[in-house]
Parts: structure tokens; C-alpha cells; sequence
């Protein structure tokens, strides 16, 4: 990730995808420890992470913790952690299922590209 930012510099999209990219790693983070607590602490997680907000912001250098984003971004993770559901049995037997079909789509797409090629290169 970093070596894109550091070869594309100069290319905005690049650093939109950056930004968005490092938002999603914190929404997963928060999605990872909400899986390891009791649904009663949710709360107390979301509150943990709005008092960490205030104290930061107050402080003269707010971007040399590991909290990134601005207020927006915080109220995105905030609404995520109020919305969280546990993933059910039936939600992970769907993305296991997305997952194999994609794998075994791109297995053949891969064999069919080998044999074309193996074709027309004769």
C-alpha cells in the first residue's frame, strides 16, 4: 500500500484509494474486536472510541496516534460498531459459498486463458 502512494504520488485517485483503504482497515479492526466481546459491551467499545476521539483532538499533534480520520470518518466507524450484528451460520455459509464459486470461476478462467493460448500459439 505504501509503495503505491510512494510510486503514484502525483495521482489523486491513488490517494482516495489510500484514504479509503486505511478506513476500511479500521472498520475491520472494529469489526474484529466487536466479534471477540459480549454484545452488552458494544456500547462501551463505541464510547471508548469517542473519548479516545475528544482527547486526541485536544492534543497538538492528534495525528501521531493510531486513530486516523477525521470527525466523518469517526461517525462511520461509530455507526458501524451501533449496527454490528454477529455474523450468523447462515451469513457465513454464503460468503463461503461466494468465495468457492469465485475461486473455482477464476480456476477455469485461467485454464480456458492457458489452452487458448497453447491454441493459437501453434
Amino acid at each position: 500500500m505504501n509503495l503505491a502512494g510512494i510510486v503514484y504520488w502525483f495521482n489523486p485517485l491513488v490517494w482516495y484509494a489510500l484514504k479509503e483503504m486505511r478506513n476500511d482497515w479500521e472498520i475491520a479492526c472494529d469489526t474484529s474486536v466487536l466479534k471477540l466481546l459480549a454484545s452488552d459491551d458494544y456500547v462501551t467499545y463505541g464510547n471508548t472510541l469517542i473519548n479516545f476521539a475528544e482527547k486526541i483532538s485536544l492534543t497538538p499533534f492528534p495525528f501521531a496516534s493510531g486513530i486516523s480520520g477525521n470527525m466523518k470518518q469517526m461517525k462511520r466507524r461509530i455507526l458501524s460498531i451501533a449496527s454490528y450484528e454477529k455474523p450468523t451460520l447462515q451469513k457465513q455459509l454464503k460468503s463461503s459459498t461466494v468465495f468457492l464459486l469465485t475461486s473455482v470461476l477464476l480456476v477455469l478462467e485461467y485454464k480456458w486463458y492457458k489452452i487458448n493460448m497453447t491454441i493459437f500459439n501453434k
